[in-house]
């Protein structure tokens, strides 16, 4: 699914349909690319939880491909420079520069 996920994040219209109205969500079930349907399917779901008024947004494709943890319940792992938060849980706020923003539990501290 590299191909895949490199149109998705240039922000290929996932709406699309061909001539006989088939999604590429569609196709890749009927075909049985497991990995693509996992892929579309994912991106799918966050495109909609995330459109606007005129629907789904390359931004939120974009989102649900690069950062699928974002408003999940995370456990910390690997990190050096803080070894003491590693095993702490919290929640993927956000993700910028390959790196996800998480809130830890118990609030006060995001990392």
């Amino acid at each position: 699914p590299a191909v895949l996920l490199r149109l998705l994040r240039a922000g290929a219209d996932m709406a699309l349909r061909t001539a006989d109205g088939k999604t590429a969500l569609q196709l890749a079930k009927e075909k049985g690319h497991a990995e693509c349907v996992k892929v579309l399917a994912e991106a799918a779901a966050a495109a909609d939880g995330r459109a606007g008024a005129g629907g789904a947004s390359s931004g939120a494709v974009a989102a649900a491909v690069d950062a699928p943890l974002l408003g999940q319940r995370v456990m910390l792992g690997g990190l050096s420079a803080r070894p003491e938060l590693n095993g702490k849980r919290g929640v993927a706020q956000s993700f910028e520069g390959g790196r996800y923003a998480v809130a830890l539990e118990g609030g006060g501290e995001s990392v």
